[in-house]
């Protein structure tokens, strides 16, 4: 259930930047879901004790990380010269990835930093 929210808030993302993208300069944009994607994140590891919570912040997670993804291939023809742009938005796409999953696997959940925090008061 929570992989097919985040597919259908992917969708969407996708979708709302390309219409962000339209009307306001695609970096801005970009620059703009960029920040987004890294506030989600922290909101949606927080949310994962309340299951509502977590479907809904992983809705808005995969609509502001596809936007990301959208903008990433947005601006790689605008950035790189032809014979480079496969391999410069591949670097890129790989790199983002790589900080997402470093990200992920060494993030700990609030209620892990609260018992810890417990933990060395007694």
């Amino acid at each position: 259930m929570g992989g097919i929210m985040l597919m259908i808030g992917g969708t969407i993302g996708a979708v709302l930047y390309g219409v962000f993208a339209s009307r306001w300069d695609v970096r801005r944009v970009q620059a703009v879901f960029a920040l987004g994607s890294g506030v989600m994140f922290i909101v949606f590891i927080n949310a994962t004790a309340w299951l509502p919570a977590a479907l809904v912040a992983g809705v808005l997670l995969g609509m502001i990380i596809n936007g990301c993804i959208s903008g990433i291939y947005t601006i790689a023809p605008m950035t790189y010269a032809p014979r480079l742009r496969s391999t410069g938005a591949g670097l890129v796409v790989a790199l983002a990835a790589v900080v997402v999953l470093r990200i992920s696997l060494h993030q700990r959940t609030a209620s892990e930093l609260r018992a810890e925090a417990l933990a060395v008061r007694d």
